[in-house]
Order: structure tokens, then sequence, then C-alpha cells
């Protein structure tokens, strides 16, 4: 069988690749310049690669139904680490490159920030760090966003919501404040 739908794709920051998530759990990534597949990456998620994203060190990131978080290694073809979502399904991620800020959107309608360290990832050591949970959803966190300069997420919901938190600032041990930008529960 082929290599089944792309449930999500993103393009790499400097531009010449493509990330896409397979149904299947793969992921491609596709050299823009010669439309050719450089890597196949299989092994993560064993459902569907919901959404995929790049760091700011160019490594990709997949998530999907499962609830796990997988950062791949390009060099080995294989998960370089796998951290639970802490919140269920992943159904999107956003990679802040200024401040290399991991957002999840989650099942459990919250929205989850991890660290990332990219000298750990050299290393091939834990480089992604679980550290706070985004709560304000009555239902799933489908879609989350970074403003460009990296102190605003913007997530949105199943219960027809849109949601911003001010994130750049928040002392470690404190929760930004959420404000409800759209509701169409009016």
């Amino acid at each position: 069988p082929g290599p089944g739908a792309e449930d999500a794709a993103a393009g790499s920051g400097g531009g010449g690749y493509i990330a896409v998530g397979r149904e299947n759990g793969n992921v491609e990534v596709w050299a823009l310049d010669g439309q050719y597949c450089c890597h196949r990456l299989v092994g993560g998620d064993p459902s569907a690669a919901e959404t995929v994203c790049w760091t700011s060190d160019g490594r990709v990131i997949s998530a999907g139904l499962q609830g796990t978080v997988t950062l791949w290694d390009l060099a080995s073809l294989r998960p370089a680490e796998t951290v639970d979502s802490y919140g269920g399904a992943v159904w999107d991620m956003a990679f802040c490159d200024a401040t290399d800020t991991l957002a999840i959107a989650c099942e459990d309608g919250c929205v989850r920030l991890f660290d990332y360290d990219a000298q750990q990832a050299e290393s091939a050591g834990g480089c992604l760090t679980y550290r706070l949970a985004l709560a304000g959803f009555t239902g799933r966190s489908l879609s989350v966003a970074w403003a460009p300069d990296g102190q605003r997420l913007f997530a949105g919901g199943s219960d027809g919501t849109i949601r911003r938190w001010t994130v750049g600032g928040v002392r470690p041990g404190s929760l930004p404040a959420c404000d409800l930008i759209v509701s169409t529960n009016t």
C-alpha cells in the first residue's frame, strides 16, 4: 500500500524543505528545489501524524492522536525523543523560534508549552521539557499559533472560541492571563 493520506504539512524556516505527516504515522521531508523525498521517518506515533513543525535549528517534530510528541533525528531517520503530551491527542502545534517554545493543542482543552533546548538535542539528551498548561476551552483545543514576536499565543477550540495568552515575561510558577478574542456562542 501507498503512504496514506497527508494529514499535516509545514515548511522549514529556511524554506528549502517541507515536512509531511501521513495518516499511517510516518513523516516525510521533501526538498522543494528538486521536489524529491529526501527523508522518510518511520516509527513515531503509530496513529496519524496529525501535525508537524520545525524547530529553530531545523529539526522536525510530529504529534498525533496517541498523545505523544516526537522530535526526529534526521541523520539517523529515527525518533530522537518522544514525550507525553499530558493532555491526550494532539490536534495542532506551533514552534516559536524567538523563544524556542513548542505549543501543542490538546484533546483535554488545554494548550501546553514545552521548552526546547537545542544544545541538549545535539548531545542526544532530553531536550523537550514540559513547562505549563494553558486552560480556557470547554472542548478540545484544535489550533494554535504564535505571534511573530513570540510574546503572544493564539488558540482555537471546538467550543467556538479563540483565545489569546500573553506568555512573554511570565515568571516561573505563574500563569499568563487569557483573553477571549472570539466566541461563536453569542
